[in-house]
């Protein structure tokens, strides 16, 4: 099980309120400090801008693969640790959400190769890449396996 902190405690998330609740809690999480940024002033200034949407990326790569982490779907033992490579219960979602951040790397990816000097997109690029495929590979073996 995942130990939460060095706490000896563990976190299993098992119902659909509880995932939602993760997903809203991070992306509301993101919101806050971007406006934050806004309200200070200092999104105009670009270094720190690209600065914040670097960290978001890596935040975000962090965020979703400690949720794969900590999600369990219904026909999961709770218990046991998820092998480094799975990341969703079944094949089918890990497939939506490949796509889904696949989509995300389409536009990115472009906006990257539209100002080659903004590094923070070819981070962002880098880290959706990176997301895309641990989802196709994870539903591939999970489809390979019939798990």
């Amino acid at each position: 099980m995942l130990d939460v902190l060095g706490s000896g405690l563990t976190l299993r998330i098992t119902t659909l309120g509880w995932k939602v609740a993760y997903i809203g809690v991070g992306w509301l999480a993101f919101i806050a400090a971007r406006l934050a940024f806004e309200f200070l002033g200092v999104d105009a200034i670009p270094v720190v801008d690209q600065a914040f949407v670097i960290h978001f990326a890596l935040l975000r790569f962090l965020w979703v693969y400690y949720g794969t982490r900590i999600f369990r779907g219904a026909d999961e033992r709770v218990e046991p640790p998820r092998p480094w490579w799975r990341m969703t219960a079944g094949h089918r979602a890990g497939f939506w959400l490949a796509a889904y951040f696949g989509g995300n790397l389409i536009f990115t990816a472009a906006a990257a190769v539209a100002d080659p000097m903004y590094v923070a997109g070819w981070v962002s690029a880098l880290v959706l890449l990176a997301l895309t495929a641990l989802y196709l590979v994870s539903s591939a073996r999970l489809l390979w396996q019939k798990v």
